[in-house]
């Protein structure tokens, strides 16, 4: 009887099991290879992040101009009973919005910072919009629950409530 000896080549197989091996051993060796590839990711990431094309939203709260626009109108109009004024400008400076008005004639300089959180008035201070808003809220409650006869007294910068003008030193 003949007996037929099949010789199998597993030298394929090895070379790959320690190829495996020689990778993970190059990692272990060599950490700058994993720390590169993890910064090459963040890198692309940060590319497509600064073209738009990413959906993750990193803005840092800032809003638009006719966001700044409505805050502006909400503090004149409501806050300051000042109806006649125009905002002629509003331009996007370093980490700031400049808005200029000009009430009766007079241009004022005003700022808004990018979330719209505060906003600086002509004389220097900065005036929180969300302590603003709640003043307003409060006011509007003093028109309805009164007489035509009961006067209303306009806020002025003593009569806010405490925190809601701060003073940038």
């Amino acid at each position: 009887m003949e007996e037929n000896n099949i010789k199998i080549d597993d030298s394929f197989v090895m070379d790959n099991v320690s190829n495996k091996k020689s990778h993970t051993k190059k990692i272990r060796d060599n950490p700058w290879i994993l720390s590169t590839f993890v910064l090459g990711i963040l890198v692309l990431f940060l590319v497509l992040q600064s073209f738009g094309v990413s959906t993750v939203n990193i803005t840092g709260n800032v809003i638009s101009e006719s966001s700044v626009e409505r805050n502006i109108n909400l503090v004149m109009e409501n806050l300051f009973k000042i109806n006649n004024f125009e905002i002629v400008d509003i331009e996007l400076v370093d980490d700031i919005h400049l808005i200029s008005i000009v009430v009766n004639g007079t241009t004022y300089q005003l700022a808004s910072t990018l979330d719209g959180e505060f906003i600086r008035m002509p004389e220097g201070f900065w005036i929180r919009l969300s302590e603003i808003e709640s003043t307003i809220a409060e006011m509007n409650v003093e028109v309805e629950n009164s007489s035509e006869d009961d006067e209303i007294p306009m806020s002025s910068f003593d009569e806010l409530p405490e925190g809601v003008v701060e003073q940038i030193l």
